[in-house]
């Protein structure tokens, strides 16, 4: 939960307390990953699950991308997703194309 705030703040519909309150159940009460620096402490790439096992809130800070960590999480989460007996989905807006061409070359 220490790290809802700055998910938050990176999220498109987030930055007030309504969509602060959202992030917060969502990391208390579903599966969620993170990366970190090595001897960090804050996250650079997360992803979250909805309440009913979307994947969602996928995010990886601009100066860390290129690295795979978004692709790693994503593989992560839907093994454990599929080991629990739950379907791995998402929802892709149109004119995200970079999450569209990662869930895509993910199958």
């Amino acid at each position: 939960t220490a790290h809802a705030h700055l998910v938050n703040s990176t999220w498109k519909y987030g930055g007030d307390l309504n969509s602060y309150n959202s992030v917060l159940n969502y990391i208390t009460h579903n599966p969620s990953l993170c990366v970190l620096e090595e001897g960090g402490t804050e996250p650079v790439s997360w992803l979250l699950v909805y309440q009913h096992a979307a994947l969602g809130l996928l995010y990886t800070l601009p100066q860390h991308r290129q690295k795979g960590y978004a692709k790693s999480l994503v593989f992560m989460m839907a093994k454990n997703l599929l080991d629990q007996g739950h379907p791995v989905y998402c929802f892709v807006e149109e004119e995200n194309d970079f999450s569209y061409k990662l869930f895509t070359s993910l199958g």
